[in-house]
């Protein structure tokens, strides 16, 4: 017969060992899921169960941590355009950039076609 009282992992403070195991795995798949990280890098879920016996070594508290390392987000690269002055750098973003007003210019207004009208 077995003792409910026993411990167990499952049981273990309560249940939060398999609770905070549910969490980290949810984010390590997340992570796996994430394009923006390795699809191959290696992540690991830590279990730490810590006993602290009191002095009379009838009773211990028990703490229990569960941490993951997970795949880091990939680095982003682009490139700037640097200009110089003569005394200092400026540097400039490359791809499109929005055309500046030009004065005595009539902004565009987009057509808009009326119902009816064909």
């Amino acid at each position: 017969m077995q003792n409910d009282r026993l411990v167990t992992l499952s049981n273990l403070n309560n249940g939060a060992v398999l609770e905070l195991f549910e969490e980290e795995f949810a984010k390590a798949l997340k992570n796996i899921a994430d394009d923006n990280t390795s699809a191959t890098a290696t992540r690991t879920i830590n279990i730490k169960i810590k006993l602290k016996p009191m002095a009379d070594r009838g009773m211990a508290t028990t703490k229990v941590e569960v941490t993951s390392n997970l795949a880091p987000m990939n680095p982003h690269e682009s490139s700037v355009t640097f200009s110089f002055n003569g005394r200092s750098v400026e540097a400039y973003v490359n791809g499109p950039i929005n055309q500046p007003d030009l004065d005595g210019m009539t902004p565009v207004i987009p057509f808009e076609k009326k119902a009816g009208n064909n």
